[in-house]
């Protein structure tokens, strides 16, 4: 037997990069980000800490020139 009844259901409606403020929803309705996050334990100073920034694809070669400009490697692999 189907039971049928209304659910309340909270939904992403848009995901804004964190630098700029651009929407990354593409024109199909999907977004396009990269995300960076970091999870800290208990040896360092932000111990239970866990940081998101998405980022839209200008900011994010942005921030992969300024990586690269540390010394920082990203590895391109293919999917």
């Amino acid at each position: 037997m189907k039971i049928a009844g209304k659910i309340e259901k909270t939904a992403i409606v848009d995901i804004v990069c964190d630098i700029c403020g651009v929407s990354t929803k593409t024109e199909f309705g999907d977004f396009e980000f990269a995300e960076l996050s970091a999870c800290w334990g208990y040896s360092t100073a932000k111990d239970g800490e866990y940081h998101e920034i998405c980022l839209c694809e200008p900011c994010y070669d942005q921030v992969l020139v300024y990586i690269e400009s540390l010394g920082g490697k990203a590895v391109n692999k293919k999917y």
